[in-house]
């Protein structure tokens, strides 16, 4: 009875949750699989990836510009930094091998006939040679609304249920975290030349935020942007923190990030890539700012027009 119980409290949890709609939410849920699948099937948003381990349904509603465009550009910025690496060595034709992942369904199957699906934000598959296979080297996650021990969790199932080789996490603090008006007529179509006016004027003068406008913050301050380097090889020691951006301002002044990746973190040992595996993958700092200032200011741009749309 305690089971059934428990169900269906999820369920409520669930139902309570779809009928809030916030936007940018994640809620974690233990129903059975195939009614999760029956309820939501293969749609994009609401978004249902399932952990085998411990038969965790985790659901995802549309995620913030913040979120998407940080980890494009950060898959760019690492793809940029391989390419040029491949380059100093004379071995740009490996290049071809490195297949960007983007934000697609992997399911991995254990050797207990237990499966998990997961949806990165980014990340590379490699094509092995010598194997004819496929290899899930390098996985890219960003946080926006999910809280630290929330993404610590998706870490864990990519590097042990799903075993990718490599995890690149990038994490933001939004303050305050993002509600829509209460009022549904407080906003209307009319506003949107000035609402685009004042959008314009927080990016020249404070990039990070908060993106006010009316009296409603549509995209809080980038309170906190760092990234962390989850490796499978790490014997689980804790990873160190690369701090990018604080109380709405960006605190990494170098050119480049040197966060540990190596050309080894999306080659195999075997390959022809050679000595030229302890290369480190440094990112583009100036791009990524550019890139997180843009999205912040989408994400305002977004919340708002989603609010005139859903009233």
């Amino acid at each position: 009875m305690a089971w059934v119980d428990d169900e269906e409290a999820s369920y409520q949890r669930a139902l309570n949750f779809l009928e809030d709609n916030e936007p940018e939410r994640r809620l974690d849920i233990r129903p059975v699989i195939p009614v999760a699948h029956a309820l939501y099937g293969d749609a994009k948003y609401p978004r249902v990836d399932y952990s085998g381990a411990d038969s965790r349904v985790t659901i995802y509603t549309i995620p913030t510009g913040l979120h998407g465009a940080s980890a494009a550009s950060l898959q760019t910025a690492i793809s940029d930094s391989v390419r040029d690496a491949l380059l100093r060595h004379n071995k740009q034709e490996l290049l071809r091998r490195i297949i960007p992942i983007g934000e697609s369904t992997i399911s991995s199957l254990d050797d207990l006939g237990e499966g998990s699906t997961k949806t990165p934000d980014g990340g590379f598959w490699y094509n092995n040679s010598s194997t004819g296979r496929q290899e899930l080297t390098l996985i890219i996650e960003t946080g926006v609304s999910e809280t630290y021990q929330q993404l610590r969790a998706d870490v864990d199932v990519w590097l042990n249920r799903i075993h990718c080789r490599t995890v690149v996490f990038l994490w933001f603090k939004e303050s305050p975290s993002f509600r829509n008006p209460t009022d549904a007529d407080a906003y209307s179509v009319n506003d949107r030349p000035a609402f685009d006016h004042a959008m314009q004027q927080v990016q020249r003068d404070h990039s990070l935020g908060p993106y006010r406008y009316g009296d409603h913050d549509w995209c809080g301050t980038v309170a906190e942007a760092f990234i962390e380097v989850f490796n499978s090889d790490s014997d689980n020691e804790e990873p160190l923190r690369y701090l990018i951006a604080q109380n709405g301002l960006m605190v990494m002044q170098d050119h480049s990030l040197d966060t540990g990746l190596i050309l080894g973190d999306l080659f195999t040992p075997d390959d022809e890539v050679g000595a030229a595996q302890a290369e480190p993958i440094c990112l583009d700092m100036a791009f990524l700012q550019g890139a997180i200032e843009s999205a912040a200011r989408a994400t305002a741009t977004t919340r708002f027009n989603h609010f005139l749309i859903t009233k």
